[in-house]
């Protein structure tokens, strides 16, 4: 009986990290701990999957955050059962705030040892609460259930931490003793997997065409526009910022985590950037000069508060979102427009839109502010005598390190 218990908890611990391999999951970052101990052999015997070894389960949770915000697809962090899960808290909530895929895969005690004083025994199931995008709890490998449940968990897993807004989802494995086979014991997949290849299907929301046409229009009645850029989640959403500012001539405003404020002209052409406008809101003159009549903020979140406090002060006639993510991103509470769509589907949906009422003399008026910044940090450079005395001289040093090829 324990062979047979043994057995089936390293089988259905294999088909789980086979099934997420196929589904695409190709890092883990796993804490080592007894309950655990079918996992870690799973990920040992896979070699599709990378597993990084990390003691510590908050930081092991924050390494995978950091690969998923790295790659766009989750990578899992697998940790024992009782109080270790609690420490992946913290990186749930800043993957669920942050819209990051992750994947919280946590081993647990079995039925019996639940609510009786057993040692390394929480309650696990909904320990994430309002911060896991969906969860699941899988019963003892030698309980009921087949090999499809496993599957179908694995699937539903992977997609719920992709669709929009992407975050952290949780699987719970209980386990009962002996936990494992010996890593060297022949232990075969399942028969199911032979010919289960998955097909993830994201699911991203799409504007109506009324919903279009409301937004063309309001864009059309714009002379004085502004590209705000927020976190962009892919290449492909980095190039349809690029085509749509390159083709309208509007100002770009690239926030700190957009990934737009460094742009290689031998790669894509020169636009109409501002990387520096957070110090050029410290003057009251630019922020007299920089009052655009419609806002297209592109993109997640922004940081900067300079920005926040000045849009929340202009309150301009349009302020228009644009994001796969549903939930709502307006602190200063001046969106006008909120078009809930993949990036690169919008812009492609404005391909033979012109703009025709722009306002050039507005945009002539803020170049002197952009050159004033530039020629003073450059004059700092230079002064400083290649010593490097604070963080900016750092990243300036650092920047042409950097450039993509």
């Amino acid at each position: 009986m324990s062979d047979a218990i043994a057995e089936a908890n390293t089988r259905a611990a294999m088909t789980l990290v086979e099934a997420l391999a196929r589904l695409g999951l190709r890092h883990a970052v796993l804490s080592p701990g007894s309950r655990s101990t079918p996992l870690a052999i799973a990920l040992a015997k896979n070699d599709t999957i990378e597993t990084h070894i990390h003691f510590d389960e908050r930081g092991a949770a924050f390494m995978a955050y950091g690969i998923g915000k790295a790659t766009r697809m989750p990578a899992a962090a697998v940790c024992t059962s009782g109080t270790a899960v609690a420490n992946y808290l913290p990186a749930a909530v800043e993957a669920s705030n942050a819209g990051v895929p992750l994947l919280l895969i946590t081993a647990d005690r079995p039925p019996e040892l639940q609510d009786c004083g057993a040692n390394q025994t929480i309650h696990q199931p909904g320990i994430f609460g309002v911060y896991a995008r969906w969860e699941k709890t899988l019963p003892c490998p030698d309980d009921s259930g087949s090999i499809t449940d496993i599957l179908d968990a694995a699937t539903e897993a992977m997609r719920h931490a992709l669709t929009p807004p992407a975050g952290p989802v949780h699987l719970n494995c209980q386990y009962r003793e002996p936990l494992a086979m010996p890593t060297d014991a022949p232990v075969a997949l399942p028969p199911e997997l032979d010919h289960w290849n998955p097909k993830l299907e994201i699911e991203y929301p799409k504007l109506s065409k009324e919903e279009l046409e409301a937004t063309m229009w309001e864009l059309f009645e714009t002379k004085r526009g502004l590209i705000v850029v927020g976190t962009l989640d892919s290449l492909e959403e980095a190039v349809a910022v690029h085509e749509l500012a390159y083709k309208w001539s509007w100002p770009v405003f690239p926030d700190i985590s957009s990934g737009l404020r460094v742009f290689n002209p031998n790669v894509t052409p020169v636009l109409d950037t501002r990387p520096h406008y957070d110090l050029s809101l410290t003057s009251e003159k630019f922020r007299s000069v920089a009052q655009p009549d419609t806002i297209l903020h592109i993109g997640g979140p922004i940081v900067s508060k300079r920005l926040q406090q000045h849009i929340e002060s202009l309150k301009p006639p349009r302020h228009i979102h644009v994001s796969p993510d549903p939930r709502l991103r307006d602190p200063s509470h001046t969106v006008t427009r909120r078009c809930t769509a993949s990036i690169a589907t919008f812009v492609k949906s404005l391909k033979g839109f012109q703009m025709l009422n722009i306002d050039e003399e507005w945009r002539e008026k803020l170049d002197p502010y952009r050159t004033k910044i530039e020629t003073a940090l450059e004059s700092a450079d230079e002064e400083s005598d290649n010593r490097i005395e604070s963080e900016w001289q750092l990243f300036r040093n650092l920047q042409p390190l950097v450039q993509p090829a």
